[in-house]
């Protein structure tokens, strides 16, 4: 006999996160991390990240800052000055080392950062501050 689930509350649904970086290992570490509390959307390219933003329209984006190609700085200059995509927060993953970078993608609008190798409860932590997420 089945439990009656009809006074249960409806989950609402997921929020989105897109993970875009060059590393299968990355994406896939931080996928893994996430996939329980958010729907998870990946991307190797920066080219690519922006259309799957185009297209899903994710609560936040995980940005890397060092990627063939396109960067992460272009590609974050991209998603800020893009009218639909420029109020999705930004979070730039970083090696250790790229005072710079952070300062550039600060000055271009990322809201937060988080270094490689990526942490669990640092990355949570910063999703949902950024996101409200209880």
């Amino acid at each position: 006999m089945m439990a009656d689930t009809s006074s249960e509350k409806p989950r609402p649904p997921k929020q989105t996160v897109l993970i875009i970086d060059d590393a299968r290992t990355t994406r896939t570490h931080m996928r893994l991390m996430l996939e329980a509390l958010f729907e998870c959307h990946t991307a190797s390219s920066a080219e690519e990240g922006l259309q799957l933003a185009r297209t899903h329209r994710p609560q936040a984006i995980l940005l890397d800052v060092q990627m063939p190609g396109m960067n992460g700085l272009e590609c974050l200059a991209v998603l800020k000055t893009d009218p639909d995509l420029k109020k999705i927060p930004v979070v730039m993953v970083t090696t250790r080392g790229e005072e710079e970078a952070i300062r550039r993608a600060e000055a271009l609008g990322c809201n937060a950062y988080v270094a490689k190798p990526v942490q669990s409860a640092e990355l949570f932590t910063t999703l949902r501050t950024l996101l409200r997420v209880d």
